[in-house]
């Protein structure tokens, strides 16, 4: 338990990294996308509730190293391939269904909840490619 704990952690840490570098890459090629954010929707970045934003992909992490380790027996490739191949489930499970119901049931930009999306894909990817490396299939 202690392994799936720290690999989760890892590929976590991986995911908020990834979408650090990321925000600023689609706020310089979409540079409407940070008025989008404006939106009274969504809470100030001063609100201290908007510190639990950060632990989503450590959640996410914990709970796909789960998933990872209680499915890795049905991934034969490399390492790399197995993450990318699990990545794409994670995405195909949770990714697609959720770009259609922001886009069904929020009235945001095309454009945001397809960065959201974009995201989740790069999210998935990297996570299936930390567990996998770190948690190796036998």
């Amino acid at each position: 338990m202690k392994k799936i704990f720290l690999v989760g952690l890892a590929a976590g840490v991986a995911m908020v990294a990834v979408n650090m570098a990321l925000n600023p890459i689609f706020a310089a090629i979409f540079p409407d996308l940070q008025k989008s954010y404006m939106n009274p929707i969504f809470r100030p970045w001063n609100d201290p509730i908007m510190m639990l934003f950060f632990l989503y992909p450590i959640a996410l992490g914990l709970g796909l190293s789960f998933v990872w380790d209680k499915t890795k027996k049905l991934f034969s490739k490399s390492a790399c391939q197995n993450g990318v191949y699990f990545g794409l489930i994670y995405f195909c499970v949770s990714g697609i269904p959720a770009f259609l119901i922001n886009f069904s049931s929020f009235n945001l930009p095309l454009i945001m909840i397809l960065t959201w999306t974009i995201m989740g894909l790069i999210d998935g990817l990297v996570a299936g490619c930390v567990l996998a490396k770190l948690n190796k299939a036998k």
